[in-house]
């Protein structure tokens, strides 16, 4: 077509249905493209790959990363912002231009802050967040015209609690009911007092014995939590999803 080096954009390639959400069986149908240097290093087109990052987790040491461009793409908070300003002011035709015009005065700077940590820099659970908030207002008070701080613990609950997991993180497509999962790892963390851990207060807050590092390998696998420090020889890990911490913090309890 007389363009040189046009560049090629394949997205959604995880999210195919057949997949069942199994990041292993996704990571094996990616390992091909991401690791043929002959089909990546092609000087007539340039290919880029949108792809979920916890299969990439699985094969990231197949892959060059030194010699292609890897990066993880994340929304900081002013992103969000001035998409749910945007987004506002156009459903409200112009007549909302602040997020924050929406709430009433008992509302604090740390509520604010709560919202955007549960939408953990995703635009779609910002978005999902004031859905719920105006379901609960609506339910609560049809004729109210801001939200509370009631109302907006209220949300944020529901939503944590409301919340498919399994979107984001894997599962086996031919799992058993009791097998290994988000639910099942979130079991667990929630036994704990605090956001930072080691493997022997894991196994002794939820007794998880002989399995403790198999249920640690697991979780950090699929990005739940991560290791942050070491401490006399001993492994810190912090735990990841702001939606996990808002449960162990308000002692709510997850079920599928």
């Amino acid at each position: 077509m007389g363009y040189k080096k046009p560049i090629i954009l394949l997205d959604r390639l995880d999210e195919d249905p057949r997949f069942e959400n199994d990041a292993e069986v996704i990571s094996e149908f990616i390992t091909p493209f991401l690791t043929d240097s002959n089909l990546l290093s092609i000087n007539e087109f340039q290919l880029v790959f949108f792809i979920w990052s916890t299969p990439f987790r699985f094969i990231e040491d197949l892959v060059r990363t030194q010699k292609y461009y890897c990066p993880s793409l994340r929304w900081s908070k002013s992103d969000l912002e001035r998409l749910l300003n945007k987004r506002l002011e156009v459903y409200s035709e112009h007549k909302v231009s602040g997020y924050k015009t929406l709430f009433d005065s008992t509302i604090t700077s740390a509520e604010y802050e709560r919202v955007f940590e549960l939408a953990n820099s995703n635009p779609r659970d910002l978005i999902h967040i004031f859905k719920i908030l105006f379901e609960e207002q609506y339910r609560d008070d049809s004729t109210a015209s801001s939200f509370n701080s009631e109302i907006l613990n209220q949300a944020l609950t529901k939503f944590v609690l409301d919340f498919n997991y399994f979107e984001y993180y894997p599962r086996k497509s031919n799992a058993r009911a009791n097998s290994m999962d988000i639910y099942s790892y979130a079991a667990h963390l929630l036994k704990l007092e605090t956001v930072e851990f080691s493997k022997n207060q894991l196994n002794e807050k939820a007794g998880t014995g002989s399995s403790t590092n198999h249920y640690v390998t697991g979780m950090e696998k699929i990005g739940l939590i991560e290791n942050i420090r070491q401490e006399k020889g001993n492994a810190v890990y912090r735990i990841k999803d702001p939606k996990i911490v808002f449960c162990q913090r308000n002692n709510l309890d997850l079920r599928k």
